[in-house]
């Protein structure tokens, strides 16, 4: 009963530490949400990517995300690999040309393809 009547006289205390209490369990509850979501992002990249390859030529300067533009020919060159089922070619446009670059990730792009190259895969 002591102990009650402690909470019951130090009200200011008894808050802050309420409060405090609340903010640990708030910050445990989305640091754990936080790490989930970005392994199920980084999970799903991997599956995506698992079975594809990037093809950029040495005038790429970029490791992987290239907007040099390549001939089509190269595809016919790396669909006659063995092992290699299909090729997409693509061209890749920045959405906003004048973004900043402040984000974290790539800034968005329009994408086209050629139609029927993915072969329904």
């Amino acid at each position: 009963m002591r102990l009650v009547r402690n909470l019951a006289r130090r009200k200011v205390r008894t808050a802050l530490t309420i409060v405090g209490i609340s903010i640990g369990i708030w910050a445990l509850v989305v640091m754990s949400s936080m790490a989930n979501k970005i392994s199920a992002l980084v999970e799903g990249g991997s599956t995506y990517y698992r079975d594809k390859i990037i093809v950029n030529d040495a005038t790429n300067p970029s490791f992987g995300f290239g907007f040099t533009p390549m001939p089509l020919s190269t595809a016919d060159e790396v669909r006659a690999i063995p092992g290699v089922a299909v090729t997409v070619p693509e061209v890749q446009l920045m959405f906003d040309r004048d973004a900043s670059g402040a984000g974290f990730g790539l800034p968005d792009f329009v994408i086209g393809a050629v139609a029927g190259a993915d072969q329904g895969r």
